[in-house]
């Protein structure tokens, strides 16, 4: 790592209070130890916001999970509240796949606009589509997932076929 990008990565993690979140999570391990109740709420939260999937993976069978989703956005807009009295410092967002909701963009909101790290967990494709939405929705990382060391593995793997292809143009239009 160059010696710039770790000062500039530095100063990313105090702005966003990581050290606040290690010394809480510090407290909390101190607590769990003495068989006390942990002080502080925790560092992480990871929400599933969607069983619908739009691709077909070997691994995962979540795409024939035909329920609705369960919560609406206002629900989300109170654990947000709920998290940000907790102390909660990073959300993850995930399904399924978190795109094919209608109002996910609201639901980053409802986190980063308390203050929470939101990290956009994908599987890309419809990362061309909502490339600007994503880039301007608050979400502090977008975490794309990829199987395989080749198109071909990859699309076999996600049951799609140019989905490999699909993600990495998905990914140049936010990156753009």
């Amino acid at each position: 790592m160059r010696l710039n990008n770790f000062w500039t990565y530095r100063r990313l993690l105090l702005n966003r209070g990581f050290l606040s979140a290690l010394r809480h999570a510090r407290q909390n391990l101190a607590a769990v130890c003495r068989d006390d109740p942990p002080p502080f709420g925790p560092f992480m939260a990871e929400l599933d916001v969607t069983y619908c999937c739009n691709c077909r993976c070997t691994m995962c069978q979540r795409w024939q999970d035909t329920r609705p989703d369960g919560l609406r956005s206002e629900d989300y807009a109170e654990l947000a509240g709920e998290f940000a009295r907790m102390g909660v410092f990073q959300v993850s967002i995930a399904g399924g796949e978190p795109l094919l909701r209608p109002d996910i963009f609201e639901i980053i909101a409802h986190f980063a606009g308390r203050g929470m790290s939101v990290n956009l967990c994908t599987n890309g494709m419809l990362l061309e589509k909502y490339h600007r939405e994503v880039a301007a929705s608050g979400a502090s990382c977008v975490t794309v997932s990829l199987d395989g060391a080749t198109a071909a593995c990859h699309d076999a793997i996600r049951g799609v076929a140019g989905s490999l292809m699909r993600i990495e143009r998905g990914i140049a239009a936010v990156l753009g």
